[in-house]
């Protein structure tokens, strides 16, 4: 083996007793938020894309939080969440009408007019 080799493997053992310790000392209230966070960051990008399919990740960040923060006894910041998972299905509701009365060009369809995928 030489050198370069011999310092890389070392450096990667280094690595993964960090990251083993690391994961060790994790609780599960670390694992719910990280999954929270993540879900709610992923759920935002989509949503700036524009595609609805960012609810459903805001919403399985939600209900989440809210098992962790019922299981903390966090009354207000459960109560704070209880308000945002019922905006994540408001939001999805509007816009699925929004989405119902808009044409294949993005603009405002006549009532009684099917949507392009229904009307095929």
């Amino acid at each position: 083996m030489d050198m370069v080799t011999t310092q890389l493997a070392g450096w990667l053992g280094g690595v993964a007793l960090a990251v083993h310790g690391w994961v060790e000392s994790m609780t599960w209230v670390d694992v719910m938020e990280f999954f929270f966070v993540t879900m709610s960051m992923v759920g935002q990008h989509y949503i700036s894309q524009r595609n609805p399919r960012g609810f459903g990740f805001w919403i399985a960040g939600n209900v989440a939080a809210l098992v962790m923060f019922v299981a903390l006894g966090r009354w207000m910041t459960t109560l704070l969440y209880v308000y945002f998972l019922y905006m994540c299905f408001k939001g999805l509701v509007t816009w699925r009408k929004l989405d119902a009365n808009t044409d294949a060009d993005g603009g405002s369809r006549p009532k009684g007019v099917a949507p392009m995928a229904e009307a095929g």
